[in-house]
């Protein structure tokens, strides 16, 4: 799970619709409004390949998103679909 805020909400709307034109993202996309630090703007959340993770990080990062939350998926199943040491 990845999650960026962007100051502005057209920013986040960009990076969006940038992730889709490049099939960056298989799982869902969130974008909501958020107050950070307080600056109002827009949190942008998503779950993707670990593959894909740098292409994010980069085209978030250039529509000017700042990652807030960078969480391995596997930490983010429930309890009984973990596996651990392999």
């Amino acid at each position: 799970m990845l999650a960026f805020f962007f100051a502005r909400d057209t920013s986040a709307q960009a990076a969006v619709a940038a992730l889709a034109d490049e099939g960056r993202v298989n799982g869902s996309i969130e974008t909501a409004p958020l107050s950070v630090e307080g600056i109002d703007g827009s949190i942008l959340a998503l779950t993707a390949d670990d593959d894909a993770h740098d292409a994010i990080v980069d085209i978030c990062s250039r529509l000017e998103g700042r990652v807030v939350a960078d969480v391995p998926e596997e930490w983010t199943r429930p309890r009984g679909e973990r596996r651990i040491g392999g």
